[in-house]
């Protein structure tokens, strides 16, 4: 099957896993990129660059591309964590809860294809205004933020 997931990333499996923060590091990430999906790490507001760059470097073993998903309230606290992300480089980085519009720009300049999530048409509308790539529609139910 052929969408602009698997084209975007050369993907065999149109999927890209949940940024799931505390439970989503680079060895599941890595797991679903190699079945050919899109891997993604999920980042704590309390990781460190350290942890960042280590579980990007486990995930990048599968050859195969990953994402980060960052929490944008976390970001203004822990500065390092943006700075952590794009000197991994990875394919993919989701932004979401709270004011990701500035880190957007820079994220796509790296070459990095920037997704954010929406929970209403709102916040959908808006970060179609802010530039991003992709939007995920976020159920109330959702959990695992990242």
């Amino acid at each position: 099957m052929r969408t602009w997931l698997t084209e975007r990333f050369g993907l065999t499996v149109p999927l890209v896993g949940a940024p799931m923060a505390g439970v989503g590091a680079g060895r599941l990430a890595a797991a679903v990129s190699g079945a050919g999906a899109l891997g993604v790490i999920g980042v704590s507001s309390t990781a460190t660059a350290a942890w960042i760059a280590s579980e990007a470097a486990v995930a990048a073993k599968s050859g195969r591309p990953y994402g980060i998903g960052l929490m944008a309230w976390a970001l203004a606290g822990n500065p390092a964590q943006f700075e952590a992300v794009l000197a991994a480089r990875p394919r993919l980085v989701s932004v979401s809860f709270g004011p990701y519009e500035r880190y957007v720009e820079e994220l796509r300049q790296a070459g990095i294809t920037v997704v954010t999530q929406a929970g209403t048409t709102d916040e959908a509308r808006a970060a179609e205004q802010a530039g991003v790539d992709a939007i995920v529609a976020r159920g109330a139910e959702a959990g695992g933020h990242g």
